[in-house]
């Protein structure tokens, strides 16, 4: 997954995720704590310990990619209009504004 943050108050830049990152981000567009994250991800063969699940999910509050309140998390980014989608370095990505 790429994101593409061009949020005013951050600084412009095109964010990586790894499929492990992917599939713990797509999980919080739901919303889930990080016990469910885990369980989503091994019950898809992906197993991680506390301490990475966890990891995973600060990654994204501090850069901003979630929010956490009393231990549920909750993915910030908005599905783009598929109108608005460019390619970056040979590959589709999500244009916000």
């Amino acid at each position: 997954m790429v994101i593409e943050d061009q949020r005013a108050s951050w600084p412009e830049e095109v964010i990586e995720l790894d499929e492990l990152q992917s599939n713990v981000y797509l999980d919080l567009f739901q919303g889930a704590g990080w016990e469910g994250v885990r369980r989503r991800l091994a019950d898809g063969g992906q197993v991680v310990t506390d301490e990475e699940a966890r990891k995973i999910l600060r990654y994204f509050v501090d850069r901003g990619l979630a929010f956490e309140d009393e231990g549920r998390y909750v993915s910030l980014a908005l599905e783009v209009d598929p109108y608005r989608r460019k390619l970056v370095d040979g590959r589709e990505v999500a244009a916000s504004r």
